[in-house]
């Protein structure tokens, strides 16, 4: 992109020589652009986590750090005696190098902001996932603790020893409370006090 920018806007009759001190100035301002907007952006990263990703801060950064950027490529290329990135007065270098930069970093971080508030979404998404999966796995446990309390398997082993008495004495009364017993345990596994 660095080179079909510049290459497209050199004058057909620039002299091959020159192409190297050309590429001086835009070869400055994305150096420059690249020390300032990558801390920026990890501090913008920061900043945007403690206040629930803002978009402004990233704005706020793109718009400060194209300003700076611009003005000292256009202050150091004065100095060293580079082209940056038109030839005119200072004002209008400064507004072309300002241009040159925000849009393209200033859409760099509007789809970083989005894909970055896209990805909290996504992981406070998983957090009350597996919160509700805790609760439920905690919800289970209480609901067999309690069907244990309502059966208490002391009581249960006693009932069944005498039910094997009462099946053996007599078939059809032991068959009758089978059957009430099954009543009875199926109304404590739904939850129903018979």
């Amino acid at each position: 992109m660095f080179l079909a920018l510049v290459l497209t806007g050199l004058e057909p009759d620039v002299p091959l020589a020159e192409i190297p001190f050309l590429l001086g100035g835009r070869t400055l301002l994305w150096s420059l652009a690249a020390v300032c907007f990558i801390p920026g952006f990890l501090l913008a990263e920061e900043a945007s986590a403690r206040w629930r990703h803002r978009a402004w801060i990233y704005a706020a950064v793109t718009v400060l750090g194209a300003v700076a950027v611009a003005l000292a490529a256009v202050a150091l290329s004065d100095a060293w005696g580079l082209w940056i990135p038109q030839r005119g007065s200072v004002g209008q270098r400064f507004l072309r190098a300002f241009l040159d930069v925000f849009w393209p970093i200033g859409l760099a971080a509007i789809v970083y902001s989005s894909h970055r508030r896209a990805l909290a979404a996504a992981l406070t998404f998983q957090q009350l996932e597996t919160r509700r999966t805790e609760m439920m796995a905690h919800l289970a446990e209480s609901r067999l603790r309690t069907t244990r309390a309502r059966v208490q398997p002391q009581a249960f082993i006693a009932e069944l020893q005498g039910l094997r008495r009462q099946y053996l004495e007599n078939a059809a009364s032991g068959e009758a409370a089978l059957d009430r017993m099954i009543v009875r345990l199926r109304a404590v596994s739904r939850g129903v006090v018979p």
